[in-house]
């Protein structure tokens, strides 16, 4: 039996969960699997067209392969963690720095105020 690949990839939402929208899909033939070809029901692709038959046929089938990144703890706390200009002000104004590191703040600060 043919098996056709059938490639999913979900979108991901900030906590690292996938969701039930598909970002990316795409099929890849048995013969030659750099071959890559769309889900295009209705007659708009001969490939996905084939496909089909094939299947109706019950000469072929369709492997489904998820293919969605799944982000690891260190990327999903980086995107909510707060901008690290914020963490360094922060710390700036707690007053938590080195003397030496406290000057070299201020002296940019003082070099570039506010508007």
């Amino acid at each position: 039996m043919i098996s056709y690949e059938k490639h999913i990839t979900y979108r991901v939402d900030i906590n690292g969960q996938a969701t039930d929208e598909i970002e990316l899909l795409y099929y890849k033939h048995p013969d030659n699997l750099d071959r890559t070809f769309p889900e295009a029901p209705g007659g708009n692709n001969r490939h996905y067209d084939a496909m089909i038959n094939e299947i109706e046929r019950g000469v072929a089938e369709i492997v489904e392969l998820d293919r969605t990144y799944y982000p690891n703890y260190a990327e999903i706390r980086k995107n909510k963690y707060p901008a690290i200009g914020d963490q360094l002000d922060d710390l700036y104004h707690k007053g938590v720095f080195s003397d030496e590191m406290v000057a070299k703040l201020k002296a940019v600060k003082d070099a570039n105020p506010k508007d």
